[in-house]
């Protein structure tokens, strides 16, 4: 097994001897050769020599984890995150099948992530970090783009263009904007639910759909309780459990 270069990257220091002991002691062909206490520390590090995966605290003052990735055009390493609380992360990251690990660190969940990214870097598969964190908003409070991945190709369909998002057998979902575009995404119903939990845009109207509730054209609040929406006049019947969320989220 080839040894993986790794820098660790966390603004207190007692973080980055944990995470480093625990590397040393649960995966001995990770070589540490930096550890980093800030976004531009690390920045001007990994620039400096070769790195194949880089340990990255989410969030950090000054710079979070997420800046320093936009400070890359292309990122030719593989990062895992290090996180202590965002779970709006969290989703994007289980969303876009992006590795993490949650503090206080559990050292099997380290080396289940590490395992899986050293088997990324031997067999040389891209990785679309880039395009996750354009996925996240400049506050990095919420997503503000869906990842739609095409074969080598991902496209970031903007939140507020998606009307609806269909549940399908199989575990896919289809994606509907606002302008009639359908996209197929190997995803389930409940990781979007997921995803769009802190968006009061999206609630899932029953057990097969999700809609932006800025789509609606209008809502019978009789005993059907059907949505109309504006695009294409798709027909939503809501579950009885969600009529009343929904009825308050689009009374005015």
């Amino acid at each position: 097994m080839r040894t993986i270069k790794a820098i660790l990257v966390d603004d207190e220091e007692s973080n980055l001897t944990i995470l480093a002991t625990m590397l040393e002691k649960h995966c001995p062909n990770i070589e540490i050769v930096h550890t980093c206490e800030s976004a531009d520390e690390a920045y001007a590090k990994i620039n400096a020599e070769t790195v194949d995966l880089v340990f990255l605290d989410v969030m950090m003052p000054e710079k979070s984890g997420f800046d320093l990735l936009r400070m890359f055009s292309s990122i030719p390493f593989e990062i895992i995150f290090v996180s202590g609380f965002e779970q709006y992360a969290l989703n994007a990251f289980e969303f876009s099948a992006i590795d993490y690990i949650l503090k206080p660190i559990d050292f099997e969940k380290m080396k289940s992530a590490v395992e899986r990214s050293v088997m990324r870097i031997e067999q040389k598969i891209s990785n679309h970090l880039v395009q996750f964190v354009a996925t996240l908003d400049e506050n990095h409070q919420s997503i503000s783009k869906i990842p739609i991945y095409q074969k080598d190709n991902v496209l970031l369909v903007e939140l507020q263009e998606v009307a609806y998002i269909l549940g399908e057998s199989g575990g896919y979902c289809e994606v509907i904007t606002k302008s009639s575009q359908k996209y197929v995404v190997t995803k389930s119903l409940l990781n979007f639910e997921n995803l769009l939990k802190t968006d009061v845009r999206f609630v899932r109207a029953n057990k097969s759909i999700i809609i932006n509730i800025t789509d609606i054209r209008s809502y019978d609040r009789g005993g059907t309780g059907y949505i109309e929406m504006k695009t294409n006049g798709f027909e939503v019947v809501v579950s009885r459990r969600k009529k009343k969320e929904i009825l308050d989220l689009v009374s005015p």
